[in-house]
C-alpha cells in the first residue's frame, strides 16, 4: 500500500496557470484525470481554457482542442491575443498597426511550432467515442514523441453527440464522461471538459453556480476527479436589475451583489468536486478584456505568468 502511494504522488502532471486554480484543485492536474470546469455564456470559459492550454504548452505539453463552438483560426487568434498582448477584437479585424502585425505573425509562426492540435467538432454527428478516436490519432502520437502527458480539452460536453437523444440528460452526461474518463486514464491524459452550466441557476437570487448547475446534475458529476466553476457576478447582478419590478427589488439586488464589493472586471474560482480538498474554497481574480485573458488580484503573484507574455 505505501508502494502503491508512492507511485500515485509521482503521477506526472501538467501545470495550471493561476495560483488560484491550483490552490481550489489541490495541486496541478495529474495524468488520468477528468476535470469539469463549470460556467455561464458568455463569462469566458474559454478564455480561462485557452489560458490552461498555453500553461501546457509553454511546458512541453501536447495539446489537443476539441471545439464545438470556435473555429481553429479564432482560437489560434485568442492564443496569440494572450501571447503577444494584441486586443482580440484588434486582431479579428485586422486593424493591427505595423509593429503590432509584426508581433502577430511572430506569434502565429510560434504557435504553429508547438505540439498543439485543434479540431472544429459537429454535434449532429460527433459522439464521445469519436472525439477518443481524434485523440488517439492526433495528439497520442505526440505524447510518445514528446514523453509528456497531453491535455485534452473538450468545448463543451453539452454538444456531444448522444448515443440515446432520447435518455434523460443525466444518463446522456454520464455516458459522455464515463467515456472521457476511461480514455483519459487509458491513454494517460488530462481530459477538460467545459460545461455550460444550466439556465436555471441564473434565476436564483444568488446565481453562484452550485451543484445542480452541472451538466447532468448528480449523474453528470460522477465521474469527474474534479469540477471548478468560473463565475462573473456583473452580469447576473445586472441581468437582474433589468427585470426589477421595483424600487425596493432594486435595493435588495444592489444590496446582495455590493456585499461582495464586485466590479465588472472581476470573476470568482470556486470548486464544486474535489475528491481529496476543500469544497469551500473561491478566489476572485481579474479578467482583461482586451486581451481575453485572467490574472491574478494578489500583489505577492510572481509576473512568470499571468498570461502568455514572455
Amino acid at each position: 500500500m505505501v508502494e502503491a502511494f508512492a507511485d500515485q504522488r509521482q503521477k506526472p502532471v501538467v501545470p495550471l496557470p493561476l495560483p488560484q486554480l491550483r490552490e481550489i484543485i489541490g495541486g496541478d492536474m495529474e495524468a488520468g484525470m477528468l476535470i469539469g470546469m463549470l460556467s455561464g455564456s458568455g463569462e469566458g470559459k474559454t478564455s480561462l481554457a485557452l489560458q490552461i492550454v498555453g500553461q501546457a504548452l509553454a511546458s512541453g505539453h501536447p495539446v489537443m482542442i476539441l471545439s464545438f463552438d470556435q473555429s481553429k483560426q479564432q482560437i489560434i487568434d485568442q492564443i496569440v491575443s494572450q501571447r503577444t498582448g494584441i486586443e482580440n477584437t484588434r486582431i479579428r479585424a485586422r486593424t493591427m498597426m505595423e509593429k503590432e502585425l509584426e508581433r502577430y505573425l511572430d506569434g502565429l509562426s510560434e504557435v504553429k511550432a508547438m505540439p498543439l492540435r485543434i479540431r472544429k467538432c459537429n454535434g449532429s454527428y460527433d459522439t464521445a467515442g469519436h472525439l477518443v478516436g481524434y485523440v488517439k490519432r492526433s495528439l497520442m502520437p505526440l505524447c510518445r514523441r514528446l514523453g509528456k502527458p497531453g491535455l485534452v480539452i473538450l468545448d463543451h460536453s453539452r454538444k456531444v453527440c448522444p448515443r440515446d437523444p432520447r435518455a434523460h440528460e443525466g444518463r446522456i452526461a454520464a455516458d459522455i464522461n464515463g467515456v472521457c474518463k476511461q480514455a483519459a486514464e487509458d491513454m494517460g491524459v488530462v481530459w477538460l471538459n467545459l460545461m455550460q452550466r444550466s439556465t436555471s441557476g441564473a434565476k436564483r437570487p444568488n446565481p453562484r453556480p452550485i451543484d445542480s448547475d452541472i451538466f447532468g446534475g448528480e449523474q453528470g458529476r460522477e465521474d469527474y476527479d474534479a469540477i471548478f466553476y468560473l463565475y462573473r457576478a456583473w452580469k447576473y447582478w445586472q441581468n437582474q436589475l433589468a427585470t426589477a419590478g421595483e424600487d425596493k427589488d432594486i435595493d435588495r439586488i444592489n444590496a446582495r451583489f455590493n456585499r461582495e464589493k464586485w466590479t465588472e472586471d472581476q470573476a470568482e474560482i470556486g470548486v464544486l468536486k474535489w475528491r481529496f480538498g476543500d469544497p469551500n474554497k473561491r478566489f476572485k481574480v481579474r479578467f482583461e478584456a482586451q486581451f481575453t485573458r485572467y490574472v491574478s488580484m494578489r500583489e505577492d503573484t510572481p509576473p512568470a505568468f499571468e498570461g502568455f507574455l514572455e
